[in-house]
């Protein structure tokens, strides 16, 4: 679902400056992963050990975002668009910081006591993790 919904996104936003579409992506995928926690917490519990089933998941599922996510990021570092770190951290800052407010969101509740499943947390996480990538 998550590949699907970032396909039409991207193909939605041909001729859009690259800077928007990555601002654009990161936010439809801190969205999705609000309203489906339990992705990351699969890809979680299967990349624990390497395997065929972590194989499959990787192959088929997380390559091609992550072929993808790095192609763009590495663009807008060559560009100056963004700070020059190695696009592979990027990634895993941009996947791990994104979906782990919702994933642990028991813990979130306690510790903060803010709901991650409420929209105006859910965007302000956005924000948050818009503004460490792009710095606004």
């Amino acid at each position: 679902e998550l590949t699907t919904t970032q396909t039409g996104r991207l193909e939605g936003l041909r001729g859009v400056d690259d800077v928007t579409v990555a601002r654009l992506m990161i936010r439809e995928f801190i969205w999705f992963s609000a309203r489906n926690p339990q992705l990351h917490r699969l890809i979680t519990q299967e990349c624990k050990a390497d395997g065929p089933r972590m194989e499959y998941l990787v192959e088929q599922h997380v390559r091609p975002m992550y072929e993808r996510t790095v192609a763009l990021l590495r663009q807008l570092v060559d560009r100056g668009a963004i700070r020059d770190l190695p696009v592979e951290h990027l990634f895993y800052v941009i996947t791990g910081a994104g979906p782990t407010m919702f994933v642990l969101g028991p813990e979130c509740r306690r510790l903060t006591g803010l709901d991650p499943t409420d929209d105006d947390v859910i965007e302000a996480h956005v924000d948050a993790v818009c503004s460490l990538i792009f710095g606004s």
